[in-house]
């Protein structure tokens, strides 16, 4: 199978690592990179491979690394390549799969085999033609539109991307682990990112009192989970889940202490301006999701909804979801669950 890897310079590494299991040549769309040839993978995986720069890759299977708010425009470079050929969105960000869905609705095209997973496959970085892989989730949920589909893609990319499990769009739309930590680190270290500060964002921009704030934004994203019937697992819990194996596993009880102590975020850069995606994209279309979900289920989230009010300050605009999305999660995600009794902790 021909495997594209489209987007950001996230999908660098995620080519790599697809490259390295399969043995196969893998295209990269030329937005992802920097024009070379990669001929080696190194760190987790040491492998000669084949990953090569296309401006308009042509491929049995896709898969989609870019930031949500940046989707509609990738899609619609490549929409005819892309119109009933396997397409997984890596991460979906909130409603990412059924916002293809959508707009190839509206374009009048195939609809992709679509779907979403909650986080980025892979961690790592280019120089040149070698890749350094730094970090692999592990089981990491994949759910398409519905459970036919994710069969499908989890027959698709699994060879490629080894230890994916089938999901739901519920779960992978409200358990992307970055919608809770970098609006919230993002926030308290605001005055050294906006003076350009250089410092690491898991080491130098932690303290053991965030932990409190982070772990608050959790519990009001947990009710809705459970209220929609989802995995509600803790960032906790999912960060161990995808990173506690290997000889750099994670470890610790605390969110704090799973960040601080993984030695593949210890060079972490922190952003040097405000109007980055963990603000731009984090907020939008993750915590401000949370807050829209949680409103629409008469759920309080007030921790929330000052990171998003917050967020919204700093960069002098709104940050809020298109109501259009939330409506569509709705429609398309949860009209057919049955709701979860919840103890309504964060109610009033």
């Amino acid at each position: 199978m021909t495997l594209a890897v489209l987007g950001d310079p996230q999908a660098v590494a995620a080519a790599g690592h697809a490259a390295a299991r399969t043995g196969e040549r893998v295209l990269l769309g030329l937005s992802a990179g920097d024009g070379h040839v990669h001929t080696r993978t190194t760190g987790l995986f040491e492998a000669g491979v084949d990953v090569r720069p296309v401006a308009e890759p042509d491929a049995e299977a896709y898969l989609l690394i870019c930031t949500s708010a940046g989707l509609e425009s990738v899609l619609a470079q490549h929409r005819d390549r892309l119109a009933g050929r396997p397409l997984l969105l890596a991460p979906g960000g909130f409603a990412g799969a059924i916002r293809v869905r959508t707009l190839f609705e509206r374009w009048g095209l195939p609809i992709p085999l679509v779907g979403e997973t909650s986080g980025f496959p892979v961690m790592g970085s280019a120089v040149g033609a070698e890749i350094m892989i730094r970090a692999v989730k592990r089981q990491l949920p994949v759910a398409g539109l519905d459970d036919e589909a994710t069969a499908e893609l989890l027959r698709v990319f699994t060879p490629s991307y080894g230890d994916l499990v089938g999901s739901d769009l519920v779960t992978t739309s409200l358990s992307n682990t970055n919608h809770m930590l970098h609006p919230a680190i993002t926030v308290v270290n605001a005055a050294r990112i906006a003076r350009g500060e250089d410092f690491t964002f898991y080491r130098q921009g932690l303290a053991p009192e965030l932990n409190a704030l982070i772990e608050a934004l959790d519990e009001e994203r947990l009710a809705v989970v459970h209220a929609l019937g989802g995995q509600a697992l803790t960032v906790t819990e999912w960060l161990l889940r995808f990173y506690g194996t290997g000889p750099d596993a994670m470890r610790g009880d605390r969110i704090i202490d799973c960040l601080v102590g993984y030695r593949p975020f210890e060079r972490s850069a922190a952003p040097t301006t405000l109007d980055h995606r963990y603000l731009t994209d984090d907020v939008p279309y993750g915590a401000a999701a949370h807050l829209a979900v949680s409103e629409a289920l008469g759920l309080a989230a007030p921790v929330t909804r000052g990171i998003v009010t917050t967020a919204s300050l700093l960069l002098g605009r709104d940050l809020t979801t298109p109501p259009q999305v939330v409506q569509e999660f709705f429609d398309r995600a949860v009209h057919r669950r049955e709701l979860v009794p919840t103890d309504h902790r964060g109610a009033s």
